[in-house]
Parts: structure tokens; sequence; C-alpha cells
């Protein structure tokens, strides 16, 4: 995904002309020649998280070991909910694959 090429700034003047000056999200679009659906983003986390949700990440986010494992064990009781209806690589196997010790 490439990084965004309109500021935060920039960003809160497009929502503003959609929630204050009741322009439409496609009349938004093609003044700025961006897809709707960028915008519709925009919206949805300018509601969620506010001004802050439209700021850049400065890099990737990486994650531990630990981190990943335990959202596999979270994965691994939703699926083990779903037993016989979904199919889900072993647990030991996932782990053995990862090098990382069961829990």
């Amino acid at each position: 995904m490439s990084r965004s090429s309109f500021s935060t700034v920039e960003k809160l003047t497009i929502i503003n002309l959609i929630r204050n000056e009741h322009y439409s999200i496609n009349e938004v679009a093609s003044m700025y020649n961006l897809n709707w659906s960028t915008i519709r983003s925009w919206i949805h986390k300018f509601e969620t998280l506010g001004e802050a949700g439209l700021e850049e990440a400065k890099s990737n986010t990486s994650y531990s070991k630990e981190f990943k494992l335990n959202s596999r064990c979270i994965d691994k009781g939703l699926m083990e909910s779903f037993r016989g209806t979904l199919k889900c690589e072993p647990f030991a196997e996932w782990c053995k694959k990862c090098d990382i010790s069961p829990a």
C-alpha cells in the first residue's frame, strides 16, 4: 500500500467539505482526483480515531513472536468453536513452522 500524498490538514479539509459544506463524496473525489472509497476510509478513521487516525504511520509495525503466538492462540480458540465447519492448520504444526514453542 502506498503512502498518501495528502497531509492530515488536507484530509481534514476534504472531510469538512462533505460533512459541513454538503458536498457529496463523489463530487469531492472528482475535485481532488481521488477514489470515493479512499475518502470514505478517511471519514471512518476520523469518526473512529479523531484527527490522529488521519496521520500517516512513519513505518510499518513489526510484532514479536510472543504477540503472534498470542494472536494465534486466540485464532485457535475461535477455530475450535467452529470445529467441523472450518478447516485449520493444526496448532502444533504452525508452531513448528514458525519456530515457536506451543503455550
